[in-house]
C-alpha cells in the first residue's frame, strides 16, 4: 500500500496585512522574511507546521485597491486562501483600517486563527479600553475579540501574542526572528543561538568588509570637497575603491551569503554619486562613474532588486547621455550609452512593463544610429543591435503580433550571419548566432509549424554540440548546450517522436547536473536543473508512462521549495510552478489516485483566480488556467456531474476565445480539442485536430486520446523519419 502524499504547501507562507502608512516596515519585513536562510541543523526536522523547509517562503504584501463597501477583492481572498499564516502589522492607522480589519476577519472566518501572527508597530494594546487614550490602540477589532458561532465577531476578548518593534522592546532581529520561530514552528531559542553563532563566525569578515568601507566612504566625502588637480586624482582613486568594493569585495560578500554588507556598499556608493554633477569632471571620471553604476545595477538584479538595479542603470544612463552629448559621434560612447538603455529595457520587461521596455529599446536602436553608419561592421555595435532587434520581436511575439516578431527575429539572425561571417572563430557569437535560430524556430512553434520549429531546433544543435566538442572543458558552453536539449526533446515528443524526446531531455538533465555541481548548487543552477525535471515529467506523460511523470514532477516541486523566492520567480516566473502542480493532479488521476488528484487541484484554485483577473494573459498563464478548467471539467465526467462538466468547460473556451482566439500554439489548440470533447462537439473538435495534424502535432498521449474519442488522426510516419534521420548525435 502505498504512503499518503505529505499536505499540499500553499503557494504563500505568509499574507501580509498592513496599513499602507506602514508601508516601510511591510517592505523590510517582507524582504527580510523572503530572505532569511534556515540554520542548517533545523532544515528537513519535524517543526509545529511541518518539515522544516531551507528558506521560509514567499511572502504576499501587494495588494489591489479594494472595493467599496467591506467585501476583500478576489486577489486577496485568492492569496489569503493559498497562505500558511498571516501575519498583521499593528499600528494606530492599521487598527483604524477598515480594509486590515476585513483581511484579518476574512482570516479567522477560513478557520485559521491559530495561524495568525502579530508585530507591533506603533501605538498601545488595549488603549481601547482606556478613557482618553482610544486613539492610540493599535490591535484592529478583529485582531481584540474571538469569533462567535455565527461566523462574525463576538464580544468575547481575544489575546494576540504579538512581537514588538516599538524603542525598548524587541527589536527588529528578535521580531523578526520571533515571527519566522512562529511561521516555521521551531523554538525561538534555537534560532537566537543559531543567528548568534552566525553573528560570531561572521565578524571578522564583517568587520573587515565595514572597515574598507568606512575608509572608502571617508576617502569618498573628503575628495568630493575638494576642488584641487590633487582631488581630481584623488577622486579617481576613491571611484577605484568604489570599483574594488562593488568587484573583488563583492564577489568575497557574495561567497559568504553577506549581502547585507554587499548593499551597504551599493547604497553609500550610490549617495556619493547623486551628489556629484556630471558636468564638471573629465570624460575618462565620467566613464569609470558609469561603469561602476552599471554594476552596481548587475549587483542589484542579480540579488533580485530589480527597482534598485534600475536606479542604477538610470544614473548609469545619465551619465553616457551626457558622454553622448560632448562626444556625438564618438562609436565608444554610442555604445555604452545603447547598453545603459538595453539593460533598462530588460529591467523594464522583467518587471512586465513592456511598453516601457519597448521604449528604451527603440530608443537604444535610436541611439545606435550614428554608430552603424560611421562603423556598420563593427561587432560592439553589432551585437548590441542584436540584443536589441531580438528584445523589440521578443515585445511584438508576446503582444501576439507574429509577423512583426518573424521579421524583427530574422532581422537579428542576419546580424548573427554577419558577425560570425566577419569572426568565424569567435564562439560569442556563434552561440547568438544558435540562439537566433531557435528563437525562430520558438516562433514556428507559436505558429504551430512544428516541423519549421524542429528544423531551427535541430540546426541550433548541430552549432551547440559543434562548440562543446570544440572546448569539453567550457563549462558554460555545456549548460547552455542542455537547454537546447531541452527544448528540442520537448518539440520532438510533441511530434510524436518519442524515444529521441526523451534521450534528448535525460542528457539535458545530465548537463544540468552537471550545472550544479560545478556552481556548489547555486539557485540558478537548481532552477534550471528542475526545469529540465519538469519537461522529462511532461514528455514522460505524453508516452504514457505517468509513473516517471508523477516521480519527476516531484523532483520539480521539491526543488521548489529549496529556493530562493526572488531567484525562483525571476528565472522561472510563478505560472511555471502553478503548471508543475497541474501536472502533478494529471500523474496523480493517470494513476488512479483520484482523491489525491482532486486535492492537488483544488489547492491550484486560488492561484487560478488571481491569474484571471489579469488584463492579458501569456501562453504560460493560458496553459495553467485553461488546463485546470479542462481538468475540473474531466473529473466532474467522471464523477457523473453534467452540468458541473458544462460549466468547466466552457470557461475553458471562454478564456481560449478571450485571449488566444487566434492562437495556432498547439498546447492551447489541444486543450480547445479536450474542451470541445467534453461538450460532445465532436465536429468542431475534428476541425482543430486536423489543424493540429497538419502541423505535425502528434505526441502519444493526445493521438489515442483523440482516436478514443472517435475523431480521425492517422499516424505521421514520414514526417518522423524524415525528422528522426537530420537528428545530430547526442555527442
Amino acid at each position: 500500500m502505498m504512503n499518503a502524499s505529505p499536505p499540499e504547501r500553499r503557494r504563500y507562507a505568509a499574507f501580509l496585512s498592513y496599513s499602507h502608512r506602514d508601508d516601510a516596515t511591510a517592505k523590510w519585513l517582507h524582504r527580510a522574511l523572503e530572505r532569511y536562510w534556515v540554520p542548517t541543523r533545523l532544515v528537513g526536522q519535524q517543526g509545529a507546521q511541518g518539515i522544516v523547509r531551507r528558506r521560509v517562503g514567499r511572502i504576499f504584501r501587494d495588494r489591489e485597491e479594494l472595493p467599496s463597501g467591506s467585501d476583500l477583492g478576489a486577489i486577496v481572498r485568492a492569496a489569503q486562501a493559498d497562505s500558511d499564516c498571516l501575519i498583521a502589522l499593528c499600528s494606530p492607522e492599521a487598527a483604524r483600517s477598515r480594509w486590515v480589519n476585513a483581511e484579518i476577519l476574512a482570516w479567522k472566518q477560513l478557520g485559521r486563527g491559530d495561524r495568525l501572527l502579530c508585530l507591533i508597530v506603533d501605538g498601545e494594546p488595549g488603549a481601547s479600553a482606556i478613557p482618553g487614550r482610544e486613539h492610540e490602540e493599535c490591535f484592529a477589532p478583529a485582531l481584540r475579540y474571538q469569533l462567535g458561532a455565527d461566523g462574525e465577531l463576538s464580544d468575547v476578548p481575544a489575546e494576540p501574542i504579538a512581537a514588538d518593534l516599538r524603542p525598548g522592546k524587541d527589536g527588529k532581529l528578535d521580531a523578526k526572528l520571533k515571527l519566522i520561530s512562529g511561521l516555521l514552528g521551531v523554538g525561538l531559542d534555537d534560532l537566537k543561538r543559531r543567528e548568534q553563532q552566525r553573528r560570531v563566525l561572521q565578524v571578522s569578515a564583517a568587520a573587515a568588509a565595514a572597515a574598507v568601507i568606512a575608509i572608502g566612504m571617508g576617502v569618498l566625502a573628503v575628495r568630493a570637497t575638494i576642488a584641487s588637480q590633487a582631488a581630481e586624482r584623488r577622486q579617481k582613486q576613491a571611484e577605484a575603491l568604489v570599483d574594488f568594493m562593488l568587484g573583488d569585495l563583492s564577489n568575497k560578500l557574495d561567497g559568504v551569503s553577506r549581502l547585507d554588507i554587499m548593499e551597504a556598499v551599493n547604497d553609500q556608493a550610490m549617495q556619493y554619486f547623486r551628489s556629484l554633477p556630471p558636468d564638471d569632471i573629465t570624460d575618462e571620471a565620467l566613464a569609470q562613474r558609469s561603469r561602476t553604476l552599471t554594476k552596481i545595477g548587475r549587483v542589484r538584479w542579480n540579488q533580485g532588486s530589480a527597482r534598485s538595479a534600475v536606479e542604477a542603470f538610470e544614473a548609469s544612463l545619465t551619465l553616457t547621455a551626457e558622454l553622448v552629448k560632448r562626444h556625438p559621434d564618438d562609436v565608444a560612447r554610442l555604445i555604452e550609452h545603447a547598453e545603459a538603455l538595453a539593460w533598462l529595457g530588460s529591467l523594464h520587461w522583467g518587471n512586465d512593463e513592456q511598453d516601457p521596455a519597448y521604449a528604451r529599446w527603440l530608443e537604444g536602436m535610436r541611439v545606435l544610429e550614428p554608430a552603424v553608419a560611421k562603423a556598420p561592421n563593427n561587432p560592439e555595435v553589432m551585437i548590441r543591435r542584436y540584443w536589441m532587434i531580438a528584445s523589440i520581436g521578443r515585445f511584438h511575439e508576446e503582444r501576439r503580433d507574429l509577423v512583426a516578431a518573424e521579421s524583427a527575429y530574422q532581422s537579428a539572425l542576419a546580424l548573427c550571419r554577419q558577425m560570425v561571417a566577419a569572426e568565424p572563430d569567435n564562439r560569442e557569437y556563434q552561440w547568438q548566432l544558435g540562439d537566433a535560430i531557435n528563437i525562430l524556430g520558438q516562433l514556428a512553434f507559436a505558429r504551430g509549424d512544428l516541423l519549421e520549429a524542429l528544423k531551427a531546433s535541430i540546426e541550433d544543435d548541430r552549432i551547440k554540440r559543434a562548440l562543446t566538442q570544440a572546448d569539453p572543458a567550457d563549462f558554460a558552453a555545456r549548460r547552455n548546450r542542455g537547454l537546447t536539449l531541452q527544448i528540442l526533446g520537448r518539440t520532438l515528443m510533441q511530434a510524436g517522436i518519442a524515444e529521441p524526446a526523451l534521450e534528448r531531455l535525460t542528457r539535458a538533465v545530465r548537463l544540468y547536473e552537471e550545472f550544479v555541481n560545478n556552481d556548489q548548487g547555486s539557485p540558478t543552477a537548481v532552477v534550471r536543473r528542475a526545469e529540465g525535471h519538469m519537461m522529462l515529467s511532461l514528455v514522460s506523460a505524453m508516452n504514457g508512462d505517468h509513473a516517471q511523470a508523477l516521480h519527476w514532477i516531484d523532483q520539480t516541486l521539491a526543488a521548489h521549495e529549496t529556493l530562493p523566492v526572488a531567484e525562483r520567480d525571476r528565472v522561472y516566473g510563478t505560472d511555471g510552478w502553478d503548471e508543475a502542480r497541474l501536472m502533478r493532479a494529471s500523474a496523480l488521476d493517470a494513476l488512479g489516485r483520484h482523491a489525491q488528484a482532486r486535492e492537488q487541484l483544488a489547492a491550484l484554485l486560488p492561484a487560478a483566480a488571481a491569474i484571471k483577473l489579469r488584463p492579458r494573459l501569456g501562453i504560460e498563464a493560458m496553459r495553467v488556467t485553461v488546463g485546470i478548467s479542462v481538468q475540473r471539467a474531466a473529473f466532474a465526467r467522471d464523477d457523473g456531474q453534467p452540468d458541473e462538466v458544462r460549466v468547466h468547460a466552457t470557461e475553458a473556451l471562454a478564456l481560449l476565445d478571450t485571449h488566444a482566439l487566434d492562437s495556432a500554439v498547439p498546447t492551447l489548440r489541444a486543450l480547445r480539442v479536450r474542451a470541445l470533447l467534453l461538450l460532445d462537439r465532436r465536429e468542431d473538435a475534428q476541425a482543430v485536430a486536423d489543424r493540429l495534424r497538419a502541423g505535425g502535432f502528434g505526441p502519444p498521449d493526445f493521438v489515442i486520446a483523440v482516436r478514443k474519442a472517435g475523431l480521425d488522426y492517422p499516424d505521421q510516419t514520414s514526417l518522423m523519419n524524415q525528422i528522426t534521420v537530420a537528428l545530430p548525435p547526442l555527442d
